[in-house]
């Protein structure tokens, strides 16, 4: 009955938990599917978003590369075609500057053209006549066609003017040779940086967070827009990254070094020229944007997993319900089965030491006798009384002497192992059964039980002396059957009282007490 009670209770509980389990694992499923869903849609917003902005960049710095190139191959045709005429005649320098500063009104860009002999000295320029005229043959644009003669336009690095308040610009100029190949000057154009940011930015002006950047292939920055005051060293460490190797064109994001923020940056090489023309377009509203639409899915998500949960727990109620007749019957059983297991166990243990009783003892010591007989190998049977019990129960009360049993019970459980049985017959007696043990190994452990009960017992500030007197027998070689055993043990435990306490004894011999 109670294993038919026991299997119906366990039955129910696994079909209730089988359900529940169900419900539970359809509700993860259901929360993960929306979940991912969620995690899936504001990925794809994110890259969507991500593309948009990178191929947004891309294009604008395709678009300025374009007009950089046809911006400075414009100046360099302007270059050829005025030197062509300066070449055709001899032109007074009144004449020259006149042409010039014609040439000059053509693009606004423009800060300067001059012309310089191959000295360096200026020979016509775009200012008043009356200016000083500063000797020019230790700029770069002048150096670089004193000794080369290829007739290859030259770029500057940016520079200063020379005059007051003079602008920052970068310089473009041409070799001027004789039909021999003597170099007999230079022409070259200063185009205004601040003027020349204006014209990138009529690409992106409707692009709100949009830089544009302008340095060379070194990473040497030109200009920036919105533009800012040139500052000579100025290194783009994402160009100088690629030590020498820069592609033609590339995108990444960085954080700017101008203001600081996160930017997607693309960068396209100017075609004929030996620039690097980036746009650059902050993040900062990007990741606002997918913020914002995260955040109204993650509401979505929230209500739809709140539905969920809504229809999960109330088809859960609904089981619940159902199986709860069952479950009140089933737990009348096991509370009954639980109360016959408690009685049963009461029966057979002590019930201030919990340790087997006399009648639980004798079911264990007619086991061990069978084994013994079976299996040919000894068992050690110790019996223990302790030694002025009676005493602590008169001087200090009942209540210490239950607390000395109980600790008795603890350090014998202790001192043996695991298979061993300790258990309490009455009293102040207690008796121990140790299988697999021969005569020497039951009296070691007689010995070890004597030393582990020899120390007082210290509780509510009492000392309370203990010792033991013991006596073992061992199975087959003092006794095949029970009472046999039972009464040598018995013997020899009062063999070893009687001969001063806390010592052990065999059948036939004591072991005194030591000296400590």
């Amino acid at each position: 009955m109670t294993l038919s009670n026991t299997a119906t209770r366990s039955n129910h509980r696994r079909s209730v938990a089988l359900i529940f389990c169900g419900l539970v694992l359809l509700w993860v499923l259901s929360a993960v599917g929306l979940y991912a869903f969620y995690v899936d849609s504001v990925a794809s917003y994110r890259a969507d978003a991500h593309d948009r902005v990178f191929l947004n960049t891309r294009y604008h710095a395709y678009n300025q590369s374009a007009l950089l190139n046809a911006k400075l191959n414009e100046l360099d045709g302007m270059l050829l075609s005025t030197r062509a005429i300066l070449a055709q005649r001899d032109i007074p320098p009144n004449v020259m500057s006149e042409l010039l500063t014609l040439r000059k009104t053509y693009s606004p860009e423009v800060a300067d053209f001059v012309v310089l002999d191959a000295s360096g000295s200026i020979v016509a320029w775009t200012r008043d006549p009356a200016e000083p005229k500063p000797h020019l043959n230790d700029r770069g644009y002048f150096q670089a066609h004193v000794w080369v003669t290829d007739d290859k336009p030259f770029l500057s690095s940016p520079d200063v003017a020379r005059i007051t308040d003079g602008p920052t610009f970068v310089a473009m100029s041409r070799a001027i040779r004789s039909p021999e190949g003597q170099f007999l000057g230079v022409i070259a154009v200063a185009i205004r940086l601040e003027e020349l940011a204006e014209l990138l930015g009529g690409v992106t002006e409707w692009e709100t967070g949009m830089t544009t950047v302008l340095a060379d292939q070194h990473g040497r920055l030109i200009l920036r827009r919105p533009f800012v005051p040139y500052q000579p060293g100025q290194v783009l460490e994402s160009i100088a990254a690629y030590r020498g190797n820069v592609p033609d064109r590339d995108s990444f994001v960085l954080v700017s070094p101008f203001d600081g923020n996160e930017r997607r940056v693309s960068f396209e090489r100017v075609q004929d020229w030996p620039w690097l023309a980036f746009v650059g377009s902050d993040l900062s509203a990007v990741y606002a944007d997918i913020a914002r639409y995260a955040r109204a899915e993650a509401i979505r998500l929230a209500v739809s997993i709140a539905l969920v949960t809504v229809l999960m727990g109330f088809l859960g109620w609904l089981t619940w319900r159902r199986m709860q007749s069952e479950q009140r019957l089933i737990d009348d059983i096991i509370q009954r089965q639980a109360i016959e297991k408690r009685l049963e166990w009461q029966a057979n243990h002590d019930a201030l030491t919990e340790l087997p009783n006399r009648k639980l003892f004798y079911d264990r010591f007619t086991m061990t006798l069978q084994r013994c007989e079976r299996y040919q190998y000894g068992a050690a049977l110790i019996y223990i009384d302790l030694d002025g019990f009676k005493a602590v129960n008169d001087r200090w009360g009942h209540a210490m002497g239950d607390a000395l049993l109980m600790d008795v019970a603890r350090r014998l459980l202790k001192a043996v192992r695991s298979s061993d049985t300790v258990a309490r017959l009455a009293g102040d007696e207690f008796v121990v059964l140790a299988e697999q043990c021969d005569r020497a190994q039951a009296k070691a452990l007689a010995e070890k039980l004597r030393r582990t009960l020899m120390d007082p017992l210290i509780t509510g500030g009492e000392t309370i002396p203990m010792s033991a007197s013991l006596g073992y027998v061992v199975v087959s070689e003092d006794g095949s059957d029970m009472d046999t055993l039972m009464n040598a043990a018995d013997r020899a435990m009062y063999r070893a009282k009687n001969a001063g306490k806390n010592c052990i004894a065999d059948r036939t011999s004591v072991v005194a007490p030591l000296a400590s």
